[in-house]
């Protein structure tokens, strides 16, 4: 069964939603989820607002898709708990290791993988089915060709699959974008980018706004997708207003329920939030300048010209649940009305009389009982048996009609006990660790002569390991974007098989692949390991190390469990984007795979292509390399972008001296409070 999934970041987006034809919302509440920065709601709130959804048959998927510090997780499991027994249908979870801790402690409430998981083609649905996720929500950037794989290969595994159809499309692929945590210290990851995407950033050619892309619209798309297979059709918006969580939810419920769009619905929508109209460039795999836009005073005027006119969308109660109804009156002058909604059963008794002129007929009384205005019900199948000569009045009737409706809603939001058992936390202490140096490089061209105090070294999977006189063990990296090109890195992989210690993964799709080609792997930065759960569990599912999250403090670094490393040197990737910043400029004819972008004070940021995604750098090298026995790491991982052999020479020594830094350099995220 399929539903239209709106968005709720207030209790009047909430109103909006379910009135406007939503089967299920989302939302969140604390500080665990990714729009930390919507009013979201109090525990009060929360209580309150499932009440009201669980009243009309609305589904509630609570959001907890943010990374969690071990300091952290007990009040989340806290929070989710209650949640639960106020009737949570569902948790939205991003976090491997919160995601076994629900499982454990919560094991009756579903689990969804958020879209901050990086699923983006088949790979990754197996494992994360095996791990106890019912649905999977996809990534918006894929493909029309890819969905229809995947929604196949989920019908197998009996997962369903949760696609965005409209609202703001993100640069970056949602899970592994640090541009907002580095600029500002508001981590996207832990749901409080500050969109810096939106500000000004310039590449050559472009239009100054060249990592804006406009919001996603695929309502005229949702019959297709349904066919496909998609079970839940996802708009995006907890942070925007009531009238457009109407607006978007009412173009979707037409669309779905009529096959096919209301123009003037959509042209509404449209009006009240758009980035100079909307675009479907991922799902038609039609990528480009098209695909650009920013939110203008011209958009901005259209909104309020509209705002009065949405309100009709949600201004009255939207009867969406068929009731069925049957009253029986007796001889004894007892009337009883039965209701049912489908689940639930309700009684309601009163007094009626002996007919003094004219009987009550059973008519009058299923045209009294239909009269539902202002509930969430309609009428389903109403009948009336009657004994001769009852006069029943429309009072009785009335109040009847009234108490099974109220009963009904009490038992919906009766509150249910749920099975829960205590959770067991990991406890992790600092341990004083041998740091080995792994030196990754983009390319063979940047090795040296000596790589003296190189334990390993990491080369893109696409290389020819064969021709490599290396002495030290080579890992191959996997793209960090695999979509559509699945076979072809799987080829990649046999190719270097006899030549390379383990693959290095950095998302659940590519953790699959290794396991599937039967190689060991470690994973990078980007598998997001930000507390002790999510190490142990991607060290069960095989890791042979991980890397811990870039946004992690160097004191929390040091006290994960299991064999780790760090990102001590290097550009960090900031962003990975599909669409690359330099279609909206020159193009990719003259770039040859590496460009460089700038932001509004000009600050360079290098960019470069792989695998038909787009690779953003920070501006600065991170240097550590002086500050090595601070993180109590395995392994310190030195990554070279865009040095030369001479450079990484140069670097390996300063590495191996624990020298301290030259010229311009940043520290990351390791020492900054990172929200």
């Amino acid at each position: 069964m399929t539903e239209i999934l709106s968005p709720c970041g207030s209790r009047d987006s909430l109103i909006a939603a379910v009135r406007a034809g939503a089967d299920a919302v989302y939302f969140g509440g604390g500080n665990f989820n990714a729009r930390r920065n919507a009013k979201n709601f109090t525990n009060d709130d929360l209580r309150d607002a499932i009440q009201y959804a669980k009243m009309r048959g609305v589904k509630v998927y609570i959001t907890l898709n943010t990374l969690l510090a071990d300091s952290e997780l007990r009040e989340a499991i806290e929070f989710a708990r209650f949640a639960a027994e106020c009737g949570a249908d569902a948790f939205i979870v991003q976090d491997l290791g919160l995601a076994r801790l629900l499982k454990s402690s919560l094991p009756e409430i579903p689990l969804h993988a958020s879209t901050q998981m990086t699923v983006h083609s088949v790979l990754g649905l197996e494992e994360l089915a095996k791990f106890g996720f019912c649905r999977v929500v996809v990534s918006r950037e894929v493909d029309k060709s890819t969905l229809i794989k995947i929604c196949e290969k989920a019908k197998e595994l009996n997962v369903e699959i949760e696609a965005f159809v409209h609202g703001a499309l993100c640069m970056c692929m949602s899970g592994q974008c640090l541009l907002s945590s580095v600029i500002g210290g508001r981590s996207g990851n832990r749901g409080m980018c500050a969109q810096p995407c939106r500000l000004p950033f310039s590449v050559s050619g472009g239009s100054g706004y060249d990592l804006s892309l406009r919001d996603l619209s695929l309502i005229q798309k949702l019959n297709e997708m349904k066919k496909m297979g998609v079970t839940s059709f996802k708009i995006e918006g907890r942070m925007k207003r009531a009238e457009y969580v109407a607006a978007a939810t009412a173009a979707a419920r037409f669309a779905l329920d009529n096959g096919y769009e209301n123009e003037e619905i959509s042209k509404t929508v449209e009006m009240v939030f758009s980035r100079n109209g909307f675009t479907d460039g991922y799902y038609e795999n039609r990528l480009g300048k098209e695909m650009f836009g920013r939110r203008t005073e011209k958009d901005i005027d259209a909104s309020e010209s509209v705002l009065s006119k949405i309100h009709a969308l949600y201004r009255l109660e939207r009867a969406s649940i068929p009731l069925d109804m049957k009253l029986v009156a007796t001889d004894n002058l007892q009337v009883t009305l039965y209701a049912s909604d489908g689940q639930n059963t309700a009684v309601a008794t009163a007094k009626c009389e002996k007919a003094q002129n004219r009987a009550t007929e059973p008519s009058f009384v299923i045209d009294k009982l239909k009269r539902l205005g202002g509930t969430p019900y309609y009428a389903g199948e109403v009948t009336a048996e009657l004994s001769e000569g009852i006069a029943i009045s429309s009072g009785v009737i009335k109040e009847l009609r009234e108490k099974v409706c109220e009963e009904l809603n009490n038992l919906k939001i009766k509150p249910r006990k749920v099975l829960y058992n205590e959770p067991k936390f990991i406890k992790s202490t600092k341990a004083k660790k041998d740091t080995k140096f792994i030196a990754r490089f983009r390319n063979i061209d940047q090795i040296p002569d000596s790589l003296s105090g190189v334990s390993a070294v990491i080369l893109p999977v696409e290389c020819d390991f064969s021709a490599l006189p290396l002495k030290v063990p080579v890992f191959a990296e996997l793209p960090r974007g695999i979509l559509g090109t699945e076979e072809k890195v799987a080829k990649q992989i046999r190719a270097a098989k006899d030549y390379v210690k383990g693959l290095v993964c950095s998302n659940i799709g590519a953790v699959e692949l290794a396991k599937k080609e039967g190689l060991p792997f470690v994973t990078d930065i980007f598998m997001n390991i930000y507390n002790s759960e999510s190490a142990e569990v991607i060290t069960e599912l095989g890791a042979e190390w991980y890397s811990a999250s870039a946004e992690l403090g160097a004191e929390k670094i040091a006290t994960l469990p299991y064999k780790k490393a760090f990102f001590a040197y290097g550009r960090l990737p900031v962003m990975l984007t599909r669409n690359c910043p330099n279609k909206n400029g020159t193009g990719c004819k003259e770039c040859n795979g590496v460009a460089v972008g700038t932001d509004r004070l000009k600050n360079p940021f290098p960019m470069a292509c792989r695998n038909g995604f787009s690779e953003i750098f920070n501006t600065k090298p991170h240097y550590l390399l002086d500050r090595i026995d601070e993180f109590s790491a395995d392994y310190a991982i030195l990554y070279f972008t865009f040095e030369t052999s001479e450079e990484v020479e140069e670097i390996l020594n300063s590495a191996i001296k624990k020298a301290a830094p030259k010229g311009d350099f940043t520290r990351g995220l390791y020492y900054r409070t990172v929200l």
